[in-house]
């Protein structure tokens, strides 16, 4: 990889979040690794490609400072388990989890 893309890569929010999502699933050693990897929840071969995922971002109108839910909490990062929340969407889906019990 070339060190301007790797350099465009390394600041862009998309990225940032696909990063994330990896070290959640994958690395044992992240703050939240146990609420993530050790439940068994990863990423589907597709999207551990980040061209991939960020197709599908872009697909679904995802904007610095949007979300990424799993519908199912206890599924895979993965198309037909995701979808793009604002926060405060994300908020209201996890109070309401929450009175349901679903967490």
């Amino acid at each position: 990889m070339r060190d301007k893309e790797r350099n465009w890569k390394a600041k862009h929010p998309s990225y940032m979040t696909w990063c994330d999502i990896k070290q959640r699933c994958f690395n044992p050693n992240h703050k939240s690794y146990k609420y993530y990897g050790e439940r068994g929840i990863g990423i589907c071969d597709t999207w551990l490609d980040y061209k991939a995922f960020e197709k599908w971002l872009m697909a679904h109108d995802w904007q610095h400072g949007m979300t990424i839910d799993r519908i199912d909490n206890n599924g895979n990062y993965c198309p037909e388990n995701c979808q793009v929340l604002t926060r405060s969407e994300n908020s209201k889906k996890k109070t309401l989890d929450n009175q349901l019990g679903m967490c």
